[in-house]
């Protein structure tokens, strides 16, 4: 393990039965990201989802008590804005460590990766998937209402829509 290595961690079987697993009201992984990064003066991997009094694991904890995946080293990493640059890079290109206490950062992309064309297209593809979709979508609902319209009684249904108010 070096200094910065990221690694998204769980407790292994033999952990999670003495931890009670599923019989102690949620309270495994009450509180951790399950993402850790090693400091290597310190010689422990820290949970992320506190920036103090963080949950921590020494090497023998790691080996006795963890199951690790290898995720990146934070210095081969550039911070990002938010996950929406992600539409423009190869998912081998960008790490996501965001999480609950976490959701506005924690969005890497790789030092030196391209911007892929090819992602591109198939965000732009999506989109206009999406859209075509609604499109369709919101025509039915526009015939449903009409037939809605011509048969409303004091007891029809009106609909709510939050962009849609008349005073």
């Amino acid at each position: 393990m070096k200094d910065g290595d990221i690694y998204r961690w769980r407790y292994n079987e033999e952990t999670l039965k003495r931890l009670n697993d599923g019989n102690n009201n949620g309270m495994t992984y009450w509180c951790m990201s399950n993402i850790g990064v090693w400091d290597e003066i310190a010689g422990k991997l820290y949970d992320i989802f506190w920036t103090n009094d963080r949950k921590w694991f020494s090497a023998e904890d790691i080996m006795a008590g963890l199951d690790l995946t290898f995720v990146a080293n934070v210095n081969d990493l550039e911070a990002v804005s938010g996950k929406h640059v992600f539409n423009s890079f190869d998912k081998s290109d960008y790490v996501d460590i965001s999480h609950a206490n976490m959701s506005k950062s924690g969005f890497y992309i790789k030092k030196g990766a391209k911007p892929s064309i090819e992602k591109k297209r198939r965000v732009i593809q999506a989109h206009i998937d999406h859209h075509e979709y609604k499109v369709k979508s919101h025509t039915a609902d526009a015939a449903r209402l009409r037939k809605d319209l011509e048969n409303v009684t004091e007891v029809s249904f009106v609909p709510y829509d939050p962009d849609v108010f008349i005073e």
